[in-house]
C-alpha cells in the first residue's frame, strides 16, 4: 500500500518494543526524508518477561490500544503505507505468536516479529543512515534486549542480540551488572576490534544529553555527540548514584524515563570495561531508520533493474 501526493510519499512504521511502542510518520522525496510525526507511548509489555515466560497482560491489553488509536491516526491523515515491527518482548514470549493473532483480529494490521538478527542489522543499518563512513560496533539498547553488529565497509553484520535490555536488567537491582557482564563476556572477538562504539536507543540518548549538562553545555544534543569512553565512564558511574529528582531537574532526564536509566547506565558500563572501545558516538536513528533505508535501498535497486528491461 503506498499513497503518493505529487512528488513524496507518506511512509509510517510501528515499532512494538519491549517497554514502549512507537509511530514515526515520514515523508519521502526521492533521497530527502522527513519526519512529519513522532509518538512514544509506553506499554511495559515485556515487563514481567524473564519471570513468567509471558508477554504482561495489562500491558498487551495498552498495546493493541495504542495501535487501535495510531490505525485511526495514519486513517485520518491518509497514510497507506504501513510497517509494524515487534522485537525481543514478543519474539521470546510463549504468547509472542497469539499475541499477534490477537492484534490482528482486533484491529485488522499485520505485525512482523524481527529476528534478533534482523533486528540488530536494521539497527545497524540505521546508524549507516546517518553516519555513511561509520566503521565501529553499533549497540542498540531497548526494553528487552541489547543488539550489537558490526559496521564496515558500509554495512552491518554479525547481528547478534542479547537478553539484557533495561526491563530485564531491572529487577537485578544490585547483580544487575554481573549479569550484563556475564552475556557480554562470551561474544565473539570479533566484536572486539573496533575504537568507536554508536549508542542507539532512547535511554542511551538520555544519557548523552545528561553528560553535556554535567558539563555546562546548555544547548544539548543526542545525535553525533562524541566522547571519549573513559571520559563517560567516570560520568556513568555519578549519574546512576543521582537521584530521579536530580536526574529531572539538573540534567534533563524524561520523568518516564528515570526508573529504568540507571539500567541503560550499567549495560553502558558493561559494555566499555568489558569491550573496551576508546570512544563513543551516540545515534538517534536505529531500528525504525535502518528499516525505512532498507526499503529505500530495495526500491531503488528494484528501479534500477526495471529500467535494464526496459527495451531500447
Amino acid at each position: 500500500m503506498t499513497q503518493t501526493n505529487g512528488a513524496h510519499t507518506d511512509i509510517a512504521i510501528i515499532d512494538i518494543g519491549s517497554n514502549s511502542v512507537r509511530m514515526v510518520c515520514y515523508r519521502v522525496y526521492g533521497n530527502d526524508i522527513t519526519i512529519t510525526s513522532n509518538e512514544r507511548k509506553i506499554c511495559a509489555l515485556g515487563q514481567y518477561l524473564d519471570q513468567t515466560g509471558k508477554l504482561c497482560p495489562q500491558g498487551k491489553v495498552m498495546t493493541t490500544d495504542i495501535l487501535k488509536k495510531f490505525s485511526a491516526q495514519l486513517s485520518e491523515n491518509q497514510i497507506t503505507t504501513l510497517h509494524i515491527i515487534a522485537t525481543a518482548a514478543v519474539r521470546e514470549a510463549h504468547d509472542g505468536q497469539e499475541f499477534i493473532e490477537d492484534i490482528k483480529e482486533k484491529t485488522g494490521l499485520d505485525v512482523q516479529v524481527l529476528s534478533g538478527e534482523q533486528e540488530a542489522l536494521y539497527s545497524g543499518y540505521g546508524v549507516l543512515s546517518a553516519f555513511p563512513d561509520s566503521h565501529g560496533l553499533a549497540g542498540d539498547l531497548g526494553g528487552g534486549s541489547l543488539e550489537l553488529s558490526n559496521i564496515s565497509e558500509g554495512k552491518p553484520s554479525n547481528g547478534l542480540s542479547l537478553p539484557i535490555g533495561v526491563l530485564r536488567l531491572h529487577p537485578r537491582q544490585q547483580d544487575a551488572y554481573d549479569h550484563a557482564i556475564g552475556y557480554l563476556k562470551d561474544i565473539g572477538d570479533h566484536y572486539r576490534q573496533y575504537n568507536t562504539f554508536y549508542a542507539v536507543g532512547g535511554s542511551w540518548r538520555a544519557v548523552a544529553e545528561a553528560h553535556q549538562y554535567w558539563k555546562g553545555i546548555k544547548d544539548t544534543h543526542s545525535h553525533g555527540y562524541e566522547v571519549a569512553a573513559s571520559e563517560l565512564r567516570d560520568f556513568l558511574e555519578h549519574m546512576y548514584k543521582t537521584a530521579p529528582d536530580i536526574l529531572m531537574s539538573e540534567y534533563g532526564v524524561a520523568d518516564d524515563r528515570t526508573k529504568l536509566i540507571p539500567y541503560a547506565v550499567i549495560a553502558l558500563q558493561a559494555l566499555i570495561d568489558e569491550i573496551q572501545f576508546e570512544n563513543i558516538k551516540f545515534s538517534n536513528a536505529g531500528l525504525r531508520d535502518g528499516l525505512l533505508f532498507t526499503l529505500a535501498r530495495d526500491t531503488n535497486e528494484q528501479k534500477e533493474i526495471n529500467k535494464d528491461k526496459e527495451p531500447a
